[in-house]
This record gives C-alpha cells, structure tokens and sequence, in this order.
C-alpha cells in the first residue's frame, strides 16, 4: 500500500558566518544543500570560516532545530 505522505521541505534564514559571507541551509527531500552569499567562498575563505566555527555552528543549529520538529535524529557526514 503506498502512502502520499510528502517529504518535508525545510529552510534556514541566512547567517552571518564572517569575511563578508552568510550562508543558510535546506533540506528538500534526501537533499541538504548550503547556500552562500554573495557567492560560495574561495578555498582560502572557505577554510577561515570553518576554522572559526561559525558554519559549524550555524549548521548544527539548523539540524538541530529540524530535528526537533521532525521528532528524529539526524546524522551529517562530511566528506
């Protein structure tokens, strides 16, 4: 018997995470996507500003939060 049950569609606001970029998060279906602005950080950027912790931050937040509404755990791998 198959169900119409539908995949939920969640979305961060856009944060802060310093040098001049923010960033928010989604998760459509199977799919967890990061969105930058103004544009996704060069290598050098991009590495400061997950060695400040305010991506990871940001991120664990979000999964957190949907988590919660989800009433599950969720696991990210990083590859």
């Amino acid at each position: 018997m198959a169900t119409n049950k539908k995949t939920p569609t969640l979305a961060s606001d856009y944060v802060r995470v310093g040098f001049g970029y923010s960033c928010a998060f989604s998760i459509r279906g199977e799919a967890f996507n990061c969105y930058w602005l103004p544009d996704i950080p060069p290598p050098a950027t991009l590495r400061k500003i997950i060695d400040s912790g305010k991506y990871h931050e940001s991120r664990h937040f979000f999964l957190t939060s949907m988590a919660k509404q989800l009433g599950g755990t969720i696991l990210c791998v990083e590859v």
